[in-house]
């Protein structure tokens, strides 16, 4: 959680002023980290479980009541939006929407109207694209700002689901619950093991003292709403579907045993089949891995991490050349307990367990082995973990 003043709240009380003056209200604020899966690869959409655990990273909003000028939405980023009023479904508007798909729900919910409008300020230091959440720190944060506003005071998972409405819902993003609630449930020093199918967690300590955590971003960008991520969702509920009418009973399609689905091989279409495959024995290895990290058993954690993204390229099939070149060269290094997808995959970003003081040599090697074989560098930097969400008052 920020508290005080930061760097973020300075550039964009700065640039609010310029952009759209300093009459009026003080600005509300409030910040919603970024998360790091550990493990759970597209399973949350399928009801298995996921273990996140919150970045310092994330998504600063500052809310005020309108001027009468309608909606303006300021980007440090992406720029200037303005709008006379909230569209009733998403689409057209970029960046736009995912702060409409907030505000839309919270008239449907709170029936909270901003007769005058609402000025909301954006700013973030996550890496765009690269699987950690940036959407849905943003959704999190522009619902708690704009509560702020209105006097309301929600608990995080109620604006967490509402997060999720607004992306999935509004933005169209055949999204889980997963991001927004890693986002407003994050604690310091905790991973989330959270079920998904019933929505309820648990925390689990995580080691920060005895790993580190590098990100090695392969510079490909990614889109969750334009790229296959959809078609796989679609894949999944197919699967379930066709397993549910053989053997009725399962909730959810990870709830399915991986045996029953290995021998539907025979009668199930490959990409469906395929899918199970992962969503089924990625959720027992969720389970697993709780287990372990709350051993402080990392070499055992770390072996998961690999079969987490052996299964995202052979069944699954969510990986590229780029993913799957940083994860062979990560294997080769002495000290990288593990690797795996840091998000969606098709495209972005790979993250790695090492013990410390590995990082430089780590470094060296996935570097010289990209840019053998791409003619350039990933961008490769530590991540530290344990951010959490708040308010940050009226300034």
């Amino acid at each position: 959680m920020m508290e005080g003043t930061s760097p973020l709240l300075e550039e964009a009380l700065q640039e609010a002023t310029r952009a759209l003056g300093d009459e009026g209200e003080p600005w509300r604020a409030a910040f919603a980290p970024g998360r790091l899966n550990l493990i759970g690869a597209h399973v949350d959409h399928s009801g298995g479980p996921v273990l996140p655990i919150g970045l310092p990273q994330g998504t600063l909003v500052l809310a005020r009541p309108g001027q009468g000028k309608g909606f303006r939405f300021l980007s440090l980023r992406e720029g200037l939006h303005l709008a006379e009023s909230i569209p009733s479904r998403g689409g057209g508007h970029g960046w736009a929407d995912y702060l409409f798909g907030v505000l839309h729900f919270l008239q449907e919910e709170e029936d909270l109207d901003f007769p005058r409008g609402l000025d909301l300020v954006v700013h973030g230091d996550l890496l765009v694209g690269a699987g950690l959440s940036s959407s849905a720190s943003l959704t999190v944060a522009a619902a708690m700002a704009a509560l702020e506003v209105a006097g309301k005071r929600w608990s995080p998972e109620r604006v967490a689901l509402l997060a999720y409405r607004a992306e999935h819902d509004f933005k169209g993003v055949s999204c889980g619950i997963q991001d927004p609630f890693a986002s407003a449930l994050a604690l310091p020093g905790k991973a989330l093991f959270l079920h998904c199918r019933e929505i309820r967690w648990e925390y689990v300590p995580f080691p920060s003292g005895e790993v580190e955590i590098a990100l090695c971003d392969t510079g490909v960008p990614r889109s969750l709403a334009g790229s296959a991520f959809n078609d796989r969702v679609a894949e999944c509920r197919e699967a379930y579907r066709l397993l549910s009418e053989r053997i009725p009973g399962k909730p959810s399609l990870a709830d399915h045993d991986p045996g029953e689905v290995k021998e539907a091989q025979s009668w199930m279409p490959e990409g469906p089949w395929r899918r199970a495959m992962h969503v089924t024995r990625e959720a027992r290895r969720v389970e697993k891995a709780a287990v372990l990290l709350a051993r402080d058993d990392l070499e055992g954690f770390g072996e998961l991490l690999w079969e987490s993204y052996e299964s995202s390229r052979e069944w699954y099939q969510s990986t590229i050349p780029e993913l799957d070149a940083l994860v062979e060269a990560a294997r080769t290094v002495p000290g990288c307990l593990g690797a795996r997808l840091s998000g969606g995959g098709f495209g972005g970003a790979i993250f790695a367990l090492l013990r410390p003081g590995v990082f430089t040599g780590f470094k060296k090697t996935l570097e010289r082995a990209y840019l053998d074989r791409f003619e350039r560098k990933p961008e490769i930097r530590k991540v530290e973990v344990g951010g959490s969400w708040g308010g940050l008052g009226r300034f």
